[in-house]
């Protein structure tokens, strides 16, 4: 089992837990038992193609994934899967 940690903004998706227990050998896996688990949060990680979103970064183990190939890459038991969509703000020139 491997544990997905949720951001702040993700979080009322899955029921307002901050780490969620997955099931899967590789980062696509662990994402399809998340979004198994919770339903709500497919529509803020994935694209209507079902592809990851481009403003979605994924770290295992606090290493940075390409989102090219996150599909592919293995996923070890006890590993930690951050997921950290990309937050947009606004700066008002005076």
């Amino acid at each position: 089992m491997a544990m997905v940690i949720l951001p702040a903004p993700l979080r009322p998706y899955a029921a307002g837990q901050k780490e969620v227990s997955v099931n899967g050998s590789t980062v696509a896996d662990a994402l399809s038992d998340l979004t198994r688990q919770h339903p709500a949060l497919h529509q803020h990680i994935f694209d209507e193609r079902g592809d990851l979103r481009a403003f979605v970064h994924l770290f295992v183990d606090g290493e940075e994934l390409e989102s090219a190939v996150h599909d592919k890459v293995s996923l070890a038991s006890g590993a930690r899967l951050t997921l950290l969509p990309s937050i947009a703000g606004g700066y008002t020139a005076a």
